[in-house]
């Protein structure tokens, strides 16, 4: 598996504890973006934005299909939104009720890690 983030391309992960490694950096303000792919592929594709202990997840698993945003009520205000910084860097507000715990993002791309289909470690909103 590979992970990419605002700074670094193509970090090889070969086990759980380089996940969590990787995904603790931060970049802008406490915030990241990774962009997880099994070696060898482009898809399925797995992005994680992250503010401070909050994170917006996608999952994209071919090209063809438009994919999944995670699904949470993490936030301040669950009908407000929440400040990431995308690749740019630009910032990019994302809906709080699609928010997970950082957490729970880690979780996800250690299933991923092990398996290329949707983490069943989130709840998943499929787009159309």
């Amino acid at each position: 598996m590979r992970i990419s983030d605002l700074e670094r391309d193509n970090m090889e992960v070969e086990s759980y504890f380089d996940i969590e490694r990787i995904l603790k950096a931060r970049c802008h303000f406490d915030m990241n973006e990774f962009r997880i792919s099994r070696e060898g592929a482009d898809y399925p594709l797995l992005i994680i934005k992250v503010n401070g202990d909050l994170a917006w997840l996608y999952y994209i698993p071919s090209p063809e299909h438009p994919g999944f945003h995670s699904m949470g009520t993490v936030g301040s205000d669950p009908y407000g939104a929440t400040k990431f910084v995308t690749l740019g860097p630009q910032e990019e507000q994302y809906p709080n009720n699609q928010l997970v715990p950082f957490f729970a993002a880690v979780e996800a791309t250690k299933q991923f890690f092990a398996t290329p289909e949707l983490p069943k470690c989130v709840k998943w909103f499929e787009l159309e």
